[in-house]
């Protein structure tokens, strides 16, 4: 009831059947406890310590307060021994005071351990005893994790090696785990799973979260801008999570980008661009989820800025997808681009889009999808569009490639307007294109056997393809020239021209004629020497220009008629650069050549006269009488109006027709 007890061996055995505590006047009366420890109504300081020895009883130990004593003058500790029978603590003011000893069934483990200091923990040894030992405590903390929970637990200190567990937390958004520290802001010592640590204290081990390594310099970051941003020029990036983004992932130094194929989903207008001249990018297993804005035109998954030179973009095992518009844009003025694509899917209004000049594409090995969902006929668009609207004046030599191998090229349309395959216009004419035979084209998911899925406004150096037997003889109708390379591949060329209607089109030179384009101030810009395969009508009411320097570099190209004319309407003109006699022909006149300051204009003269017996026609009279044969009889076509004497030499009739 008071002092300091201190045992360290020996037996003590209660004899009572039952343990119970009863308060007298002086103190409490404990009867089938070893070891009994209740504080005297005097509240003398009272210490019990237990270190050894063997004690058996109802209650092996009791620590008793039943007059409630109000005083923190009562110690108790256990650091050895064997007990048998419940350790009963019913003062509240003692807890955590045992350290050591061995306990037999009676006492659960649990129970046990709420008596147990910090540091030490009951553990059952299999044979109805448990025994406290010293241990050192393992915490996992999930650092911010959004869900998930893992078990703590503690080993022995005499065995303290542990293997570092597998994490079993969900990480927070835009995150990856990337290991443990022993600090939550990564500061201290950090540990992979499976890894060993032999202890010396209590460890709590906090998960590490991260959206980007670099893998250059071994350093992590929670935004992948942030790590573009910190990169050095050549350093590789490797993403570790899906992440969202509403920003453009700009890119301006050479960098290779390993995206993990975790999805980055994009909610701004350009979901990646290179805005700098010089720059190498390699895209591997990045997949790029948009943008799928419905702002007209708007959306670009990955792009190659305005007027840049010298790019090289390398995309391997990429997908591209969702895109509302197009997929890889290639803005104008940028040249000498090398893009190179393989194993990639790339999807969007138009799979590629580009202005790119003295430049070269290739695709390898790439599912390229588009799909059309407009219904407004100004919407026909492609899954592969050369726009090359930067083109225009330039020369031969400034020439861009497009090689495609081994690819699937499909054209969807979900509205009513076209989805070409491949769209080649508005400028790009100085293009060299190659699709091998191993290459399939599909509509739809479907077959493909029609011309209209192809369309060729303009190829100034030839495109090469698999066509069917239909489409060879279509694209000859259409003045194309088509070879059989003999590879399942054939050569489609054509002669260009510069037609500016409401912009630059290259298109075959009879095609404005057949399609009935051209119209009144409009012009014709020649790029090449022409041969002509037919004859072509002009029937506007008005004035129409041939440029034969059209490069503007003082050297003219030819039209070759070939035995065919440019028929001229009886109301049509048409001004040149050069004197071309013999071009122009008119069924209802004869075409008169002006010339003035080396401008040539061409121009009909209507028929009003006719030698009946030649069955020539004449629009002057005086002509049509110096050019009949004495007995001839001219038939006028038209009122005439004399304006000078005629002059008659020889004997001709002179029909007024009526």
């Amino acid at each position: 009831r008071a002092g300091h007890l201190v045992i360290k061996g020996g037996v003590l055995k209660a004899t009572a059947d039952t343990y119970s505590v009863s308060s007298n006047q002086s103190g409490p009366t404990t009867t089938g406890a070893a070891v009994a420890v209740a504080q005297h109504t005097t509240a003398v300081e009272t210490t019990v310590d237990i270190t050894c020895g063997s004690f058996e009883g109802a209650s092996s130990v009791s620590i008793a307060n039943p007059q409630n004593n109000n005083t923190d003058n009562v110690h108790a500790s256990i650091s050895g021994g064997t007990f048998t029978g419940v350790v009963t603590t019913a003062d509240t003011r003692i807890d955590d005071y045992i350290s050591g000893g061995t306990f037999d069934d009676a006492n659960v483990t649990a129970d046990l351990n709420e008596k147990c200091e910090q540091g030490y923990e009951a553990i059952d040894n299999g044979d109805g005893t448990s025994t406290v030992i010293a241990v050192y405590y393992v915490n996992y903390n999930g650092n911010g994790a959004s869900e998930g929970n893992m078990t703590n637990y503690f080993v022995h200190r005499d065995t303290p090696e542990i293997t570092v567990a597998e994490c079993g937390f969900t990480p927070p958004a835009n995150n990856s785990f990337i290991g443990w520290n022993t600090e939550d802001d990564g500061s201290g010592d950090s540990y992979a799973p499976g890894a060993s640590i032999t202890l010396s204290s209590d460890i709590t081990l906090y998960a590490q979260w991260a959206a980007v390594l670099n893998a250059t310099t071994d350093t992590y970051y929670n935004d992948l801008q942030a790590a573009i941003d910190a990169a050095t020029a050549g350093d590789s990036l490797v993403v570790l999570a899906d992440l969202n983004v509403n920003a453009t992932i700009a890119v301006s130094k050479n960098l290779t980008i390993n995206g993990g194929k975790h999805t980055i989903t994009t909610t701004a207008t350009r979901g990646l661009w290179v805005n700098a001249s010089d720059v190498t990018l390699k895209l591997k297993n990045f997949y790029l989820d948009g943008p799928n804005l419905n702002a007209d035109g708007n959306s670009r998954g990955v792009q190659v800025n305005s007027n840049l030179t010298g790019v090289t973009l390398i995309m391997d095992s990429c997908r591209i997808y969702n895109v509302k518009h197009y997929a890889i844009n290639i803005c104008g003025g940028v040249d000498n681009l090398t893009l190179t694509v393989t194993n990639s899917y790339i999807q969007g209004w138009s799979a590629l889009n580009s202005y790119a000049s003295n430049s070269t594409l290739t695709f390898d090995h790439d599912t390229l999808y588009g799909i059309n969902t407009y219904s407004s006929t100004s919407n026909n668009y492609g899954v592969i569009v050369l726009d090359g609207g930067t083109l225009a004046n330039v020369s031969g030599t400034q020439q861009s490639e497009l090689h495609i191998t081994n690819c699937l090229i499909i054209a969807k349309e979900t509205g009513t307007c076209k989805q070409y395959w491949t769209s080649i216009q508005y400028g790009s004419s100085i293009v060299e294109v190659s699709v091998d035979a191993s290459t399939t084209i599909l509509d739809d998911f479907g077959g493909n056997d029609k011309l209209e899925y192809i369309y060729l406004s303009g190829v100034r150096n030839g495109i090469t393809m698999p066509l069917t037997s239909t489409q060879v003889t279509e694209l000859q109708d259409n003045f194309y020239t088509v070879t059989d390379k003999g590879d399942g591949t054939y050569r489609v060329s054509t002669n260009v021209y510069y037609y500016w209607s409401s912009g630059g089109v290259y298109v075959d030179f009879h095609a404005p004629f057949t399609q009935e384009w051209l119209d009144d101030g409009e012009y014709i810009q020649l790029l090449e020497d022409v041969t002509m395969t037919q004859d072509v009508t002009v029937g506007i009411n008005g004035n129409f220009h041939i440029l034969f320097d059209g490069d503007n570099d003082g050297n003219f190209f030819s039209i070759t008629p070939n035995a065919h004319h440019i028929v001229l309407g009886d109301n049509a003109t048409c001004t040149t650069d050069k004197q071309v006699s013999g071009l122009f022909y008119s069924p209802n006149g004869d075409v008169i050549e002006t010339e003035d300051g080396g401008t040539y204009t061409y121009s009909v003269a209507p028929y009003i006269a006719l030698n009946v017996n030649r069955n020539t026609y004449h629009s002057n009279l005086q002509a049509a009488v110096d050019a009949a044969t004495a007995g001839d009889t001219l038939r006028l076509l038209d009122n005439v109006t004399v304006s000078s004497s005629y002059s008659f030499a020889q004997n001709l009739t002179l029909d007024l027709n009526g």
